[in-house]
């Protein structure tokens, strides 16, 4: 077992919301189409659940986050 701070998300659906709030959040994408957030920014684990770990800079868009215990076995 293990605990991090950060966010978690039920669905695939509501963690691409997210990631798609960070990056308006963040002005992007750019014109060119950059963006900075997206499916490689969390990670699904056993459980089933969707998890980002904590940074200082996603608090004002994502609120504070979460003690989250993650267990290595479903």
């Amino acid at each position: 077992m293990a605990f991090i701070n950060g966010y978690k998300f039920d669905t695939k659906q509501i963690a691409d919301e997210a990631m798609a709030y960070l990056n308006t959040h963040h002005g992007l994408p750019m014109p060119q189409g950059v963006t900075m957030f997206n499916e490689s920014s969390y990670a699904q684990h056993v459980d089933g659940f969707y998890y980002i770990a904590y940074d200082k800079e996603w608090t004002s868009p994502l609120g504070e986050p979460v003690e989250i215990e993650i267990n290595e076995t479903a």
